[in-house]
């Protein structure tokens, strides 16, 4: 789960409904380990100064990787969701994913963790601000085609 420009407000009560339902959920904070205060994020990630999805991309592979090495997760099972910049994540790993290992400064990265995604839930990442920054809304798709409404897209991508 990514969260937002203002952080995992919401995350955990989502979290708590797949636990519910059966799985198992990983809360991905992509501020803290950049020393990223909420202050800051408002400033500089919500309008798109720093940290843009191209960047917070390689934060999901990262976490794609490190579920893979972990006894209780059930490989074929891997789901996506991101809320408002979180989205954007999602949809910039998905569109980019020849490209992630430089855009989020990983040198060793090879694409096949994108492929590992069974879905995504993207909640709330249709807003005017960050439109115009979102390269991902001009490239083609390669392995997805989202369904969209309103300001939302659903869970509509499958791997092909």
């Amino acid at each position: 789960m990514l969260h937002g420009c203002g952080r995992a407000f919401v995350a955990p009560e989502f979290a708590n409904v797949a636990k519910q339902h059966g799985f198992a959920s990983i809360i991905v904070d992509s501020f803290a380990p950049r020393n990223i205060s909420e202050i800051e994020a408002g400033a500089t990630v919500c309008t798109t100064l720093q940290l843009r999805g191209s960047e917070r991309a390689g934060d999901l592979v990262a976490a794609i990787e490190w579920a893979l090495y972990q006894d209780w997760v059930d490989k074929s099972q891997i789901h996506a969701a991101g809320w408002s910049h979180g989205g954007w994540t999602i949809m910039d790993a998905i569109a980019r994913e020849d490209e992630i290992g430089s855009l989020a400064y990983l040198s060793d990265y090879k694409p096949n963790y994108i492929n590992r995604l069974k879905s995504v839930f993207i909640l709330n990442c249709l807003n005017p601000w960050i439109n115009r920054k979102i390269r991902c809304m001009a490239l083609p798709w390669k392995k997805c085609s989202p369904s969209w409404s309103s300001n939302m897209a659903g869970s509509g991508w499958r791997k092909q």
